[in-house]
């Protein structure tokens, strides 16, 4: 039973994707995995591999996001989308009371079918 329970977090760690930046080459070639910038020199890392590359030999290097800063980054998409939804709300509560309001005007009036339209 228990190893029921190990299987789903070890397919959800397998099919994580690795975060790892991207050394591009002047000649051309990519490599990806972990880089680090040291003074004339660019270390790169991956599976207990360690290489130094001359800075000039490197025509850029391509970050990508930490797990934290992409949580950061979605966190904050999150809650942008949150605030839309409630000025939404707000937005949709306030045209109900204006219509109600109207339905009211309308009533006083003595306009009965524009009364019962801005009552439902």
């Amino acid at each position: 039973m228990a190893r029921l329970l190990l299987l789903p977090a070890a397919l959800v760690l397998a099919a994580a994707p690795a975060l790892a930046d991207e050394i591009v080459l002047k000649n051309g070639r990519t490599l990806e995995g972990q880089a680090t910038e040291a003074g004339e020199t660019v270390v790169f890392e991956k599976s207990g591999i360690r290489m130094e590359i001359r800075r000039d030999e490197v025509r850029e290097i391509r970050r990508t996001p930490s797990a934290k800063e992409q949580y950061a980054e979605k966190a904050a998409a999150v809650e942008k989308q949150e605030a839309v939804k409630g000025y939404l709300e707000q937005c949709r509560a306030a045209a109900a009371e204006d219509r109600h309001r109207l339905g009211l005007w309308c009533a006083s009036k003595g306009l009965k079918d524009e009364t019962v339209r801005e009552a439902f």
